[in-house]
């Protein structure tokens, strides 16, 4: 799910139709998927996400368009808070300032 402003009226309502949320539900829950997982990770998929996305689509549905839009930002703003406090590559690499001994004794051979 992509964070976007919103243009007109129909954008806002874009990336929450409950249709694509219920078959992504769908997708996630089915037992292809959950063998697939398991296979790999050696748990079922958590589908929470999914299922909490599709409350809040049906939720926004009854609700006027301004009222809707400051809700999807309020949630938009949500997300990205969670995701910036999650863990990410910068946390497991450190910068390099010079390149490393055994690559410049290797250019200094070859």
């Amino acid at each position: 799910m992509e964070f976007d402003e919103y243009k007109t009226p129909d954008d806002i309502y874009a990336r929450f139709k409950v249709a694509d949320a219920m078959n992504e539900l769908a997708a996630c829950s089915s037992l292809g998927s959950n063998i697939r997982n398991y296979y790999r990770y050696g748990t079922f998929k958590d589908c929470a996400a999914r299922y909490d996305h599709l409350k809040f689509c049906l939720a926004i549905k009854t609700k006027s368009s301004q009222v809707a839009q400051v809700m999807i930002q309020k949630r938009d703003a949500e997300l990205r808070a969670k995701k910036r406090s999650m863990p990410n590559s910068e946390d497991v690499w450190t910068a390099r300032t010079h390149p490393p001994e055994e690559f410049v004794e290797l250019s200094r051979q070859g």
